[in-house]
């Protein structure tokens, strides 16, 4: 067979070929085409060796009549080796590449000569494109055998005869290493053409899968292989490091094996395909991470941030909570998915009854509960000076204070609907606001809704008169002044006095009081009166009260006045008989008055030692008579009374006639625990009028002891009638368990509230406190009594800081004292308040009380700190024995330290009496001045090493 039909029938089988690919040809999306030949219309540049001779390029056309290359040999020698080599083919990162070879070959049987049937296909790698025509070399080595290919193999799965003369055959290379390589086929002297080379490899195309995108990714180099790609969250997605998205190609450019998930962020929800996170529309919000759908806000709420439906930027935004609308709110303690409220309206139906000074408060639930059931109401008390004209307004309103008791405590967070106000002043304006709340209140920006009751209390008894004192004093007449009473309760109508001639009754005032003579009454609308025709040299009592339309207040202490002798007298005094009787009346009365010096020296020995031996655990009894029992209830003349101890209790509570029907009183809570058992807060109903009280229960199952001592200290509070001492109200005996019924303080214990309000108080409120407890200290020692355990926790402040003395146990075995105490042969005792005689031989005097008085001061000026500190009890002791005295508290007035070291004296008659103090302290208060100069150094604690001794009297 010639050259020319040779080559006519390659041509044939060409066309064959060409419209079989062109029906059969599989396009698929995830295939890089790295090289085809088919694609080149114009040289394709392939090297050839030998130059001539052997493969030559040719031209030809397609079924579609497009001009195609190839290329064609035949040259059937006895070993020849003819080669052809692609150009530079770039791999494109692929770690694996497929070639398709398609090619015809002729049967040697056709040509009829010796000739090949097979052919040689290889590869060599490269970096660079640094091919010639030498190199690489023209041999096997250094090249890649593909493969020796033969005809007789299948093309696009179809297969095709030998007739035909058409082959396909698909090649992997790999792995691939190099940038790039070159393609070379080696003939061995067939006749053949070799119709198209096509390279390409397999790759996964970018992605977007559940929330995550996945780039392109290059096959891997091994069949079986997967190529692990991580994936990134979409934007408003994001995902955990133990979730991060993964993906796997496969080795034929397929995502096989999603793992991991991205979520949408708060705000934000995916669409139906996972490919994106929408922001959530407008009343609508996601607050967490996740894929589920956005939901509608809770009731009155809106997309936080979305007033409008586009933010700042232009782009919608994105809502993760709901706000509240204006005028609704959430509580603390709600979530984002709670709907808002609103605070509710203001109290309904408000009704009030005043009735003498306590006033009941009845409402209604307001119409709108602003959507919650958590309603409560507040109530305020302001007392006013006046009201307006019209009578819907106050003026100068302040708050009222602790004064006011309320049967709800706190007068906070009530839940029912009424509520009584108690201890209200008589005569005065009130204003009452009754605010309804609930959850949210607290957040509102608005003051919250309320109803206003204005309430008038009526007119009282007005109080004491506590000041009468006598202006003038003449032989037939004297004057007599007053101030107004303190708490006056209403309009003064008018006052009256009453005065009796006591020397008259031979200086028997109980007598007097219980005789036929009625004594003279006056009244008076003045604040001042004179009392005229009286008797020249004689002594009269006084004493006046006031008056308001209710009725008469009590009287006022008595006020003792002599009047001057007349003229007459003195002239007749003058005349020798007068003289003889001046001198014989003189003579008698100097020894009456030697006798009564011997008498009362004798009985104030006696008091002495009783007043002494009552300050030891058990008291000596007591031996007056039964007519000076009497001195406890009528005051002495010209004198103050004396404090009696009654060996019988019980008949002291007799005699005081201070007996409560128990029905009386009612028990609120307890506030507190006593030696002998608990104190509670109560109610007394003292006629139509309820007086708020403090009440020491007898513990269960006291013995006779427990019993009579508990009395004991009634019978000793029952003696004491001051503004600065506890005021016994009354006592319970008839029934179980025994009560001692006193006035209630609001503010507890001095030593506790000092505490509670370090640093807030004035220099002025601290020592009208300081005062006021020097006033009782007084008031007790011209009574003869000795307190023995005087100490900021056994003072009572109440809602004004007045402070009162309290604590008369005569017995107090301190063994439930938190305070350190110390143990004598008769008994315990608080170390760091006792002063050094009495710690030594247990002398309890009024002068021990100052020492105690002292330590106080100390406490009130260092508000409430432990004295001494950390010392122990052995320390103080010593420490107080070689001259150590506390220091100045911080910001303690020079001149106040200076008075607590005169307190400390050790020798007790160097120390001044409660009065000198009270005097002095009413002086720094005349004269706020000379408080300037002020310790400013913080005092160390001190120990018996470190201790420095203060400068004291002797």
């Amino acid at each position: 067979m010639n050259s020319h039909n040779i080559f006519g029938q390659l041509w044939a089988n060409s066309l064959v070929y060409f419209s079989l690919v062109h029906m059969f040809v599989i396009v698929s999306a995830n295939v890089e085409e790295l090289y085809d030949t088919k694609s080149r219309t114009s040289d394709l540049l392939w090297t050839k060796y030998p130059e001539s001779g052997g493969w030559e390029e040719v031209t030809g056309l397609s079924l579609e009549r497009d001009s195609i290359r190839y290329h064609q040999v035949c040259n059937a020698v006895t070993n020849p080796s003819n080669w052809i080599r692609s150009p530079y083919i770039e791999s494109k990162g692929a770690k694996r590449a497929y070639i398709d070879v398609e090619f015809s070959m002729v049967k040697c049987e056709e040509l009829q000569t010796g000739c090949s049937e097979t052919f040689n296909l290889f590869y060599y790698e490269s970096d660079t494109d640094q091919s010639s025509s030498t190199f690489p070399p023209w041999r096997e080595n250094p090249y890649v055998k593909i493969d020796t290919i033969a005809a007789g193999e299948r093309f696009s799965n179809i297969e095709f005869s030998r007739e035909e003369g058409m082959n396909r055959k698909t090649w992997t290379l790999g792995p691939l290493t190099r940038r790039g390589f070159y393609l070379a086929a080696e003939d061995k002297g067939a006749c053949m053409s070799l119709m198209r080379v096509r390279v390409y490899s397999y790759y996964c195309p970018n992605v977007t899968n559940s929330l995550a995108k996945f780039p392109r990714t290059v096959a891997g180099n091994d069949v079986a292989s997967l190529v692990e790609v991580p994936g990134k969250c979409v934007q408003y997605a994001n995902s955990t490091a133990l979730e991060a998205p993964r993906y796997y190609c496969n080795s034929n450019g397929e995502w096989k094996v999603r793992t991991g998930v991205c979520h949408c962020k708060p705000g934000y929800q995916a669409n139906s395909l996972l490919t994106s996170c929408e922001v959530c529309g407008q009343g609508r919000y996601k607050s967490s991470h996740g894929n589920e759908e956005c939901v509608q806000c809770p009731a009155h709420s809106i997309s936080a941030g979305v007033s409008s439906t586009l933010s700042s930027t232009g782009k919608k935004a994105a809502s993760h909570f709901c706000v509240c609308e204006p005028a609704y709110y959430r509580t603390t303690n709600e979530d984002i998915h709670s709907p808002c409220t609103k605070p509710p309206s203001e109290p309904t139906s408000v009704t009030f009854h005043v009735n003498q000074t306590f006033v009941t408060i009845n409402w209604a639930p307001p119409l709108d509960d602003g959507g919650r059931n958590d309603v409560y109401y507040n109530v305020s008390c302001d007392l006013c000076e006046r009201r307006s004209k019209t009578g819907d307004a106050v003026h100068n309103c302040f708050p009222c204070g602790s004064g006011v008791t309320y049967n709800v405590p706190g007068h906070q967070r009530i839940k029912g609907t009424s509520l009584k106000i108690s201890d209200l002043k008589p005569f005065s304006n009130y204003r009452f606001k009754i605010f309804a709340m609930n959850g949210v209140s607290a957040s509102s920006e608005t003051a919250p809704e309320r109803a206003l009751v204005f309430a008038v209390t009526p007119e009282a008894e007005p109080s004491a008169i506590i000041d009468p004192r006598a202006v003038s004093t003449f032989d037939r007449n004297f004057t007599l002044s007053w101030s107004k009473p303190l708490l006056p309760n209403g309009m003064i109508t008018k006052y009256q006095l009453v005065c009796d001639d006591v020397t008259a009754t031979n200086g028997k005032f109980a007598a007097s009081i219980k005789s036929d003579k009625a004594p003279l009454l006056l009244e008076t609308e003045n604040q001042t009166i004179t009392v005229a025709s009286l008797k020249p040299g004689h002594i009269y009592i006084a004493r006046v009260r006031a008056a308001t339309s209710t009725g008469y207040g009590p009287y006022s202490e008595l006020v003792t006045i002599r009047t001057t002798r007349s003229s007459s007298d003195v002239n007749r005094s003058q005349s020798p008989i007068g003289l003889i009787i001046g001198i014989g009346v003189g003579a008698c009365v100097i020894l009456l008055a030697m006798l009564a010096f011997c008498y009362y020296r004798k009985q104030n020995i006696s008091r002495e030692r009783m007043s002494n031996e009552s300050s030891s655990e058990e008291k000596a009894p007591f031996t007056g008579s039964k007519e000076d029992n009497l001195i406890v209830r009528l005051p002495s003349i010209g004198g103050p009374r004396i404090y009696v101890e009654y060996p019988d209790p019980h008949k002291a509570v007799r005699d005081f006639h201070c007996e409560i029907d128990i029905s009386d009183l009612s028990i609120e809570e307890t506030i507190g625990r006593g030696e002998f058992g608990e104190v509670c807060r109560g109610q007394y109903h003292c006629g139509e009028v309820d007086v708020c009280v403090a009440v020491k229960r007898l513990k269960q199952g006291a013995d006779a002891k427990d019993q009579l001592n508990f009395l004991k200290e009634a019978s000793t509070m029952a003696q004491f009638s001051h503004p600065n001492v506890v005021q016994l109200k009354g006592v319970v005996t008839k029934s179980r368990p025994q009560m001692i019924v006193t006035e209630y303080m609001e503010n507890g214990s001095l030593d506790v509230f000092l505490k509670n309000h370090t640093d807030t108080l004035s220099m002025v409120q601290l020592l009208q406190m300081l005062k006021g407890i020097a006033s009782g200290m007084r008031y007790l020692s011209s009574m003869k009594y000795v307190h023995r355990d005087l100490a900021a926790r056994n003072i009572l402040v109440n809602s004004d800081l007045v402070c009162k003395v309290s604590d008369f146990g005569l017995s107090r075995t301190l063994e439930n004292d938190p305070h350190a105490t110390y143990t004598t042969q008769g008994g315990k005792i608080a170390i760091r308040w006792t002063a050094p005689e009495c710690i030594r031989f247990r002398k309890f005097t009024s002068n021990s009380d100052v020492w105690s008085y002292g330590i106080v001061m100390w406490e009130v000026m260092s508000y409430g700190e432990k004295p001494y500190w950390d010392m122990s009890n052995q320390e103080v002791i010593e420490s107080i024995d070689e001259g150590y005295r506390l220091p100045a508290p911080y910001d303690c007035p020079v001149c106040l330290h200076q008075l607590m070291v005169e307190c400390w004296a050790f020798d007790a008659k160097h120390r001044p009496t409660m009065n000198d103090i009270y005097q002095r302290l009413d002086a720094l208060l005349e004269t706020p001045s000379n408080l300037s100069d002020r310790n400013l150094e913080q005092p160390t604690t001190p120990t018996t090493e470190t201790a420095i001794p203060i400068s004291i009297p002797a």
